[in-house]
């Protein structure tokens, strides 16, 4: 033997033709006819003929196959002499020889591929078996048939035209070698795989020949080759349902052989499924499978189901699901899947037994990549939870509660949105009260949906997805990608909404079952005190917070952000539904809710999916969801329109959308442009049904529009809604429609109304304004908003039918809200915008203006209330300066004023101060010679003098009095001055709130004690200075006591308080302490005077300029005072080393390049009275180089000022005017000299509003008003020497 098979030739190789030589390598040649002379040679020994056939096998293991593959093509007949050679060793003793045999034959026959030479061999070779008659020695030609039949798959058919073969192997199936049942069971599968007609009668014969050996076979044997075999040939028979009649049919088997009992179609399938090979019981479940599939498509009748499960098939395909296969999970699941397909499956507790099996099997697939089995497996748990009945509990204890919640938990968390999408429907399913203990656990089911909404949140949404918009827009192949992958997010949507339709349906059962909240064990504290059961603060309601809270923060949005994508009519169903439960469950809290959805366009969303999706049956689930959906919605925000308006009665619109509106929903299938058409449809005067339908079809479709339109949900537009208004106005008698509809009518025609053209409003507003007329309670046709207010007072037939009316309300509106939501953001914003429309329109508007009035003039009530803050507001602001509004202030106001004055009660104490403070702040009584404001005077001091009023109205009279006497005295009338002088109620009224008698009284509170003395010694000083100027006759002194005047000044006082007190001492030390009006009841004393100027120096640090005047006034008036009388006093306040720190504080508080009138007062003040080097020339540097001169404009008190200043420092050694700056200077001289009638007495009054008090700070600023000399000032100009004598200011 040579190289690498050797050579083997014969004796006679050399005659031997070179044709029939292979050469396999370098020096290895193979000689067929030495091959077939060997085999054919019977002297030859066995082990050489082994050696030369196993040449061949080897060969065709090599390259060198196709070679050898055309040297026996040249010639058939060397083909067949040779297979015939080889199949004659068939029956050898020799294993070896034997199984070489079956090999070079079968890899011959499947290497040639000649028809004839392969049925030359097939009939050989079953010509052999059948002439052996034993299949002991026939086994070899039986592998070689079974090598054949799987090589060349049409000699089965070819095999199956031989019944006497297919008879005599029939025979075989009870021999008891296991390799002859194998053979023969693969063959007999082969051979019955090919048959075409199984019903012919021979075949008929031949199955019912079989069976009984094939079910003996499976049930008996062990051998994993018999059973595999045995499998493959009854998969192949349970293909044709009739063989399936045959094998269900009980076999006895001989009682020799009856070991185990009867052999049925079950007990073998049995035995298969829990075969301990893998593959056996693959083909086991998969053998139940197939009979399943035939009773499921109607080629068996069911009663073949009931014999698989009293079989206790399902029990043991439960059992086997302790596996780790995947295939075998799959195939179980499979067939379970099929199983639950009939009720048997649920009636005779199968579930019961397997449950816990499945959700083990879940758990193992989970462990596995492949995620066709874990879908499979959820698919099973979800029909098994769904069809089970309610009467049957699957899980028994929490631990088997618990591996379902780890189950789903472990499912959601792989984020795999192909198994996601077969996990949810198993949630939805599980999610019924008859699965869940008692007390629900509440916490469990939160995990398990919080998975869920993290789930479909972290899918990109359909519109979103680059990938999607990319796909779509390509060409067909990837239309069919994109749309696959956004019908996966739709159908991941849809069964998310599934999974909460179901968890809110579950609290829509558990709010009614005291169980599921509360377990019957509780202690008896764990109560609640109401004896209900049920505790305040229970799970079911945290519980349906979180499914409100997913539901408005999640599935909502997600909805209306893919609304374009969606075509399945479910996702619909679901979300409408769970609307409809949320109105059930928590009506509560769906008022926020509600409005989000109007606003969001979800009305017009309902009929948009109606006209879409729906059918006119009217028992179609999304038409009932939609429709109920629509009539709860409007309802909610009938409701909170209520709350808002002022309170009438709505039950007549809440009977007609609780009992009226679903029907008629039914009739309303369009688009929202339809409800137009219908509202065009006129009523048919001789059809009565049809005349009350369409009326009533009208009402319908007014509140849907209202309500949209009222949410800012246009879902028509204005201009072709306007035109049908009209129409409906011509054709429809308006007293025909309810008030509520006439709402409806009145707001959607007054937001479709063309704003720019007034005309168009004159065309109807007679007729509907005489209809209006005619209405006895006018309220109920008030809605809440801008463009309502505004379109009634477009026109004066409206305004004076219903102006007031819907002012009332508008205001009424507005305390509500200030009362609920005043705290919210989004309530600040709206308002802010409301009162900003409001203010406008009573500027712009003279009839609305009017109407506000008119509600003020009567006096009390919130929405008075309301008015007046409204009206105050206003007029505290600078645009509300419009001559027209202030005409009308001027003239409504003080007979408001009167008339409350004149009917006065305590109830309209508010009223009465703001009126005041409006009236002190308006500038309405530039003549006084008008008798109705003398009247109001008088009706002012009768009032507070004769009255037990209130605080807040004294406040507001005195600084009303206050105001208008300085007001009046500054144009040289005295009227006003002589009418408080003469009056001693007025003084003895001052006099009691100095001395705290008032406050005892029950009207005034404590907190309004300080304001109302400030206010008195206000006006007090008022008086004071005013006598002397005027010289008027007094009859009253008012005593004040030193003590309090100290007091005030020493306390941490406010600013009102300060001002005032500062500014009463200023008047006393302007008239030199002596005045018939006020007198101090301790006179002042040296002491009381150095304590005065010192408590002055402290209240001038106080950063307000109003305050800082009135001190350096009254610091002024001081020194005056005393100075002739004590200069030893004098010099002692004024020589003080704090007065220099005193005016540099001041000073530096101002760094902002502007100088304050009170700072240059107080630099004059000190150059005038202080001693030499207090002021330096440093301050007077900064006081005079600031940019103040050069600006244009400035007030004649500074212009006073600054004249005082440069006149004392004229006078002054030791400082000058910087030597930069003294052009300037000399050029204001020149020009103040020219205004000789600058700082008169002429100069308006100046007030400052503080804590709600009007303060006249011009009088207060006589001091500044001082006009220097001409003699004074005229020295700057004579000779510019003199500013140079003193020396340089840049030396200082």
């Amino acid at each position: 033997m040579e190289g690498r098979y050797g050579a083997l030739f014969t004796g006679s190789h050399d005659d031997h033709d070179p044709v029939w030589q292979l050469q396999t390598g370098l020096s290895s040649t193979v000689c067929l006819v030495c091959v077939l002379e060997t085999l054919e040679d019977p002297q030859v020994l066995v082990i050489k003929k082994c050696a030369f056939l196993s040449q061949i096998a080897n060969l065709l293991k090599t390259q060198h196959r196709e070679a050898l593959a055309e040297m026996l093509l040249m010639d058939d007949k060397i083909a067949i002499s040779l297979l015939t050679t080889i199949l004659q060793l068939l029956p050898s003793e020799n294993e070896n020889l034997s199984v070489t045999v079956v090999d070079t034959a079968a890899q011959l026959c499947c290497l040639l591929k000649s028809e004839e030479i392969a049925y030359f061999v097939l009939e050989h070779v079953s010509t052999q078996v059948l002439q052996l008659a034993s299949f002991q020695t026939s086994l070899p030609g039986l592998f070689l048939l079974g090598r054949l039949l799987n090589g060349i798959p049409p000699l089965a058919q070819k095999m199956g035209h031989d019944m006497t073969l297919l008879d005599y192997l029939v025979t075989g199936l009870d021999y008891p070698d296991r390799k002859i049942k194998s053979a023969i069971l693969f063959l007999l599968a082969k051979v019955y795989a090919s048959v075409e007609d199984v019903n012919h009668p021979d075949w008929v014969a031949f199955m019912r020949d079989i069976s009984p050996s094939l079910l003996s076979i499976l049930v008996k044997e062990e051998a994993t080759d018999v059973l595999t075999n045995g499998m493959g040939l009854l998969l192949t028979l349970l293909d044709h349902p009739d063989n399936i009649r045959v094998l269900v049919q009980e076999v006895s088997v001989p009682l020799e052989q009856d070991v185990g009992g009867r052999a049925t179609l079950c007990s073998s399938l049995r035995k298969m499924v829990m075969a301990p090979d893998t593959n056996i019981q693959v083909a086991g479940v998969r053998a139940v499978s197939t009979i399943l599939q035939h009773i499921l498509d109607g080629n068996l009748e069911p009663d073949f189901a009931n014999l698989l499960l009293n079989g206790d098939i399902a029990e043991f395909l439960f059992e086997a699901l302790a596996t780790t296969s995947e295939q075998l999970l799959d195939s179980i699941f499979q067939s379970i899947l099929m199983f639950a397909d009939f009720d048997a499956f649920f009636k005779k507790g199968h579930t019961l037994y397997g449950i816990d099996a499945v959700v083990r099997g879940v758990h193992q697939s989970l462990k596995s990549a492949t995620t066709s089995v874990q879908c499979c497996g959820f698919q099973l748990l979800a029909k098994i939870l769904s069809s089970q009945s309610s009467n049957t509990s699957l899980l028994s204890n929490s631990a088997g509660y618990q591996q379902f919640v780890q189950l789903f938990v472990s499912g959601l968390q792989t984020c795999n949105a192909d198994l996601v999408v077969d996990v949810l429907p198993a949630v939805s399913a599980f999610l019924r009260r008859d699965h869940q203990p008692s007390p629900v656990p509440y916490a469990d089911l939160q995990n398990v949906l919080a998975l869920v909404v993290k789930n479909i949140k972290g899918w990109p949404m359909m519109q979103v997805s680059p990938v999607c918009e990319t796909l779509v827009k390509a060409q067909t192949q990837s239309h069919i990608v994109g749309n696959s992958r956004m019908s996966k997010i739709q159908k991941l949507l849809e069964e998310g909404l599934k999974v909460f339709h179901s968890a809110w349906n579950l609290v829509a059962v558990c709010k009614e079952d005291p169980l599921a909240d509360e377990s019957i064990f509780a202690p008896p504290e764990s109560q609640s005190s109401d004896g209900s059961g049920r505790s305040f603060s229970t799970k079911v309601g945290s519980f349906l917070q979180f499914l409100f809270q997913q539901t408005d923060e999640g599935f909502i949005p997600l909805v209306m952000q893919n609304l374009q994508y969606i075509t399945d009519r479910q996702v619909f169903v679901h979300i409408f539904s769970i609307l409809n439960l949320q109105y059930q469950l928590i009506p509560d809290t769906m008022s926020v809710l509600s409005c989000k959805l109007a606003s969001s366009c979800f009305l017009r969303l309902s009929l948009e999916v109606k006209a879409k999706f729906c059918t006119g049956d009217s028992g179609d689930t999304l038409k009932q969801a939609a429709n109920l959906f629509i009539r709860k919605l409007l309802s909610l925000l009938l409701m909170i329109g209520t709350e808002k308006e002022m309170a009438c009665s709505v039950a007549e619109e809440e009977n007609f959308l609780a009992k009226e509106l679903l029907p008629i929903l039914a009739h309303i299938n369009g688009e929202p442009q339809s409800l137009l058409t219908l509202l065009m449809e006129k009523s048919d005067l001789e059809n009565t049904d049809r005349e009350c339908l369409v009326h009533r079809v009208h009402k319908a479709c007014m509140a849907i529009l209202y309500y949209s339109y009222l949410y800012n949900d246009r879902m028509v537009d204005e201009l072709s809604l306007h035109k049908v208004l009209l129409v409906c106005l011509d054709q429809e008698p308006l007293r025909l429609f309810p008030l509520y509809t006439m709402k409806h009518f009145i707001f959607l025609l007054a937001v479709s109304t063309p704003m720019s053209d007034s005309s168009y409003l004159d065309s109807w507003s007679s007729p509907l304004t005489q209809f209006l007329a005619e209405i006895k309670e006018p309220l109920m046709l008030y809605t809440h908003c801008q463009e309502l207010l505004e379109w009634c007072f477009r026109s004066s037939e409206l305004a004076n039918v219903i102006g007031v009316v819907f002012m009332e309300s508008w205001l009424w509106n507005k305390r509500c809200a200030d009362q609920t939501m005043c705290e919210t953001a989004m309530y600040q914003t709206q308002e802010a915008q409301n009162n900003e429309f409001l203010s406008k329109l009573l500027i712009r508007n003279s009839a609305a203006s009017s109407c506000l009035m008119d509600l003020i003039g009567q006096g009390k009530g919130e929405v008075v209330t309301q008015a007046l803050d409204i009206l105050q507001s206003m007029v505290f602001s600078t645009s509300a300066e419009n001559p027209c509004f202030q005409t009308l202030l001027n003239y409504k106001l003080p007979n408001i004023l009167l008339k409350l004055l004149a009917s006065y009660k305590q109830e309209v104490d508010h009223s009465v101060a703001v009126v005041l403070q409006l009236v002190c702040h308006g500038q309405v009584y530039e003549q006084l010679t008008d008798n109705l404001n003398l009247k109001l005077v008088h009706q002012v001091v009768s009032t507070i003098t004769k009255y037990a009023i209130s605080g807040e109205v004294l406040l507001a009279s005195l600084n009303y009095l206050t105001v208008l006497l300085v007001g009046t005295s500054m144009r040289k009338d005295t009227r006003l001055l002589a009418i408080l002088l003469s009056n001693d109620a007025i003084l003895m009224l001052v006099q009691d709130l100095l001395s705290g008698n008032t406050f005892r009284q029950d009207t005034v509170l404590e907190d309004q004690a300080v304001s109302l003395q400030s206010c008195a010694l206000q006006l007090l000083g008022a008086l004071v200075q005013l006598q002397v100027q005027f010289k008027v006759a007094c009859d009253y002194t008012v005593h004040v006591q030193t003590e309090l005047l100290h007091e005030m000044l020493t306390c941490d006082g406010t600013l009102l308080q300060l001002f005032c007190v500062v500014s009463f001492l200023a008047s006393m030390f302007h008239v030199s302490l002596q005045s018939p009006v006020a007198r101090l009841d301790l006179g002042i004393s040296s002491q009381h005077l150095a304590l005065i100027f010192l408590s002055l120096q402290n209240i001038m640090v106080v950063e307000e300029e109003l305050l800082r005047c009135a001190v350096v006034s009254c610091m002024s008036w001081l020194l005056t005072y005393i100075q002739p009388r004590d200069q030893a006093l004098v010099d002692h306040l004024m020589n003080q080393p704090w007065n220099q720190l005193l005016l540099q504080t001041v000073l530096d508080t101002h760094n902002n390049g502007t100088v304050p009138p009170s700072v240059v007062a107080l630099l004059t003040l000190f150059l005038e009275h202080g001693k030499p080097g207090l002021v330096t020339q440093k301050h007077v540097d900064r006081i005079v180089m600031q940019e103040t001169l050069q600006e244009e404009g400035t007030s004649s008190v500074v212009d006073i000022l600054y004249g005082k200043l440069f006149s004392v420092i004229a006078k002054c050694t030791g400082v000058e005017i910087p030597l930069t700056h003294r052009a300037s200077v000399k050029e204001f001289v020149e020009k103040f000299l020219r205004e000789p009638s600058v700082g008169s007495q002429e100069t308006l009054v100046r007030f400052v509003e503080v804590q709600d008090v009007m303060l006249c700070s011009s009088w207060t600023s006589d001091t500044f008003q001082q006009r220097p000399s001409t003699e004074e000032l005229s020295r700057l100009l004579q000779d510019d020497n003199q500013f140079t004598g003193k020396g340089s200011s840049e030396e200082c």
